[in-house]
């Protein structure tokens, strides 16, 4: 006999730009639309975003696709999810009939709301009656209290969902990887005693801990696997620095301390010509000392390279910068690698993370994307599995996605040859950091700032003349 499903209802819901033309969220509600009728569930959304086209997306929901014959059924489906919607009048009630302010999204995502409860628990409801199942699962992109305090009171689980700082979209690595956990994102104490669950299960089952440069090796692009050698490679600045973004609620709710606060610090302990800044999202209104240089690289793992720490508030980029070997301010307590980073700036540390963390957090905590709307392995998850199985589930999955064999005993080189075809030649520059290359490098790169100087005095010059011959 066949097993009873699980009923799972993803939820997508946010206080404070439902209404705009392209909501934050428009796309996490086509992705889970897509799951919701591929599987035969239903979704509870702000009745505008039904209003919205949902394309056809791949297998793995991260890619448009064109289907016609599919695209006409998620449209009749969503109507009839439609039924389940949250309405405009419903969300204003929340906050006494008025748009949201930043304030109150603040306080929502960090406090319980009755009203919102109470809409919530509507909706369940009627999903129950009409479908006769009871809903066992909860998907969310935006955790809160109160969704958390709705599951719990149904004896619902509910996931947390995001996508993590491994992923292909912005060309920083070659797989994506997510969060996909049973509490909210911003509780630190689960990702710890998950780690020292896993630490404490090595003692008896030992797993493939793979080093820093293997990792990378695994997860870097071929155009940027010659960064391994660049570990090895002197920083140009001391400090990184990743601010939060403009109205970023997640900060407001997270951090242990203000941006004021902070560059106060920073100024008292490190040289401006030494400190650089990188802006999440591109910003006209620069912060800071003016003195600090402001990085805009094509991807944030160039810049990251280029700096011996990394500070931060609630950005997943921490987890890069500890991926590269790099020394991690980060200024909440409550982030899932907040219990392995430097908490408060202080003085310049120079610790960093072990391999065997990194090894845990790639393969145990976060979740292969592929897998994270896949039904059978949500199933396998709500069983509740231990986290080596986790890990070596996750492990072999993504060694089988990049075409690598043998988990227990490949090698660096062999990882380079198998899955970046790399030359035997090739693999001993990639691997062998040279001063002399470093040297000659930024000698290049001097001379090509100096040829683009001498072109715009040139050009000056040209100009001064014409504007000579005019008077």
């Amino acid at each position: 006999m066949k097993d009873k499903r699980n009923f799972v209802v993803p939820i997508v819901f946010d206080l404070l730009d439902y209404h705009i033309e392209s909501p934050a969220l428009s796309w996490v509600f086509a992705m889970y639309t897509n799951y919701c009728v591929n599987n035969n569930m239903v979704i509870i959304a702000q009745e505008d975003y039904f209003k919205q086209d949902v394309p056809v997306l791949s297998s793995n929901y991260l890619y448009p696709t064109e289907d016609n014959k599919k695209r006409e059924r998620i449209r009749k489906e969503k109507e009839k999810f439609s039924k389940y919607s949250i309405s405009n009048d419903e969300t204003l009630s929340i906050t006494d009939g008025k748009k949201a302010t930043f304030k109150e999204q603040v306080s929502f995502m960090s406090s319980e709301n009755k009203i919102y409860k109470d809409i919530i628990n509507k909706k369940i409801d009627l999903i129950e009656k009409d479908y006769k199942e009871k809903v066992n699962v909860i998907l969310t992109w935006y955790w809160n209290p109160s969704l958390a305090k709705v599951a719990k009171e149904r004896d619902i689980t509910l996931i947390s969902q995001e996508i993590s700082p491994i992923r292909e979209v912005n060309t920083n690595y070659r797989t994506t990887l997510s969060y996909f956990q049973f509490y909210n994102k911003y509780d630190k104490d689960y990702c710890k005693n998950l780690y020292s669950e896993f630490i404490e299960s090595q003692k008896t089952e030992n797993v493939r801990i793979f080093s820093r440069k293997e990792l990378l090796a695994i997860l870097l692009n071929s155009e940027d696997v010659n960064l391994i050698k660049e570990l090895d490679k002197p920083e140009k600045y001391e400090l990184g620095i990743s601010p939060p973004i403009v109205d970023d609620f997640y900060f407001e709710v997270y951090k242990n301390t203000t941006t004021k606060k902070t560059f106060q610090s920073i100024d008292n302990i490190f040289e401006p010509n030494k400190v650089s800044m990188r802006y999440r999202v591109p910003s006209m209104t620069k912060i800071g000392n003016p003195l600090w240089d402001f990085d805009d690289s094509s991807k944030a793992i160039y810049w990251i390279l280029n700096c011996k720490r990394i500070l931060t508030y609630v950005s997943n980029i921490a987890f890069d910068a500890m991926l590269f070997g790099k020394t991690v301010y980060l200024l909440s307590d409550h982030m899932p690698f907040s219990h392995k980073a430097i908490n408060t700036l202080q003085y310049k540390d120079e610790s960093v993370v072990d391999t065997e963390y990194l090894n845990f957090i790639i393969f145990g905590y976060f979740t292969p994307w592929d897998l994270m709307l896949d039904q059978e392995y949500i199933d396998w998850r709500l069983t509740k599995p231990h986290i080596l199985e986790i890990y070596k589930k996750h492990q072999d999955y993504i060694f089988k996605r990049l075409g690598l064999k043998d988990i227990k005993k490949i090698t660096l080189k062999e990882i380079l040859q198998t899955t970046h075809k790399l030359s035997t030649e090739e693999i001993k520059d990639c691997l062998e950091y040279s001063e002399y290359s470093y040297v000659e490098t930024l000698r290049n790169r001097i001379v090509e700032k100096d040829s683009i100087i001498e072109a715009l005095n040139l050009k000056i010059d040209k100009q001064n003349i014409e504007i000579e011959e005019l008077v």
